[in-house]
């Protein structure tokens, strides 16, 4: 039986946090992961069950393992975000650190710099990828980072 290796991108965020997957290599899936909750902490807390829900359905396949992870940073602010929205995405973004770390070793974090989204919508649409704007970003930043390119 031949091992199966995921590469999964992410797109922070605690409205909602986009992935995509590849597997061996060869795009897969990307949905939207939403988190629930009255308060923040609670979001966060949504976030990370969901996650290891994530983690949990995609690895049930028999010797499957998550070989890379991408995770998109911002190197500066993003005007049109308030201060208070990226900080809590950042918050989110380590809750997506913290839960990854225990199924893959090999995190990184990649910065988009200025693409649009215009620009991932067309690679996405380029490759017959769908989703909501969350996954789009995170298929664009996994190609950015070499996913299905090997």
């Amino acid at each position: 039986m031949t091992d199966t290796s995921y590469q999964i991108a992410f797109d922070p965020g605690m409205v909602g946090s986009g992935y995509a997957v590849w597997q061996n290599q060869k795009w897969l899936k990307n949905g939207t992961i939403i988190p629930e909750g009255l308060d923040h902490l609670t979001k966060l807390k949504d976030l990370s069950q969901k996650l290891l829900v994530f983690y949990t359905d995609l690895l049930s396949a028999a010797n499957g393992f998550v070989s890379k992870v991408i995770i998109e940073e911002w190197v500066k602010h993003i005007p049109r975000f308030k201060i208070a929205t990226m900080l809590k995405s950042a918050e989110g973004r380590g809750v997506i650190v913290s839960v990854t770390s225990g199924y893959c070793r090999d995190i990184c974090f990649l910065s988009k710099n200025q693409a649009s989204k215009t620009e991932a919508q067309a690679v996405a649409k380029q490759h017959g990828v769908t989703g909501s704007k969350h996954a789009i970003d995170a298929y664009y930043l996994g190609i950015l980072g070499g996913f299905g390119l090997g």
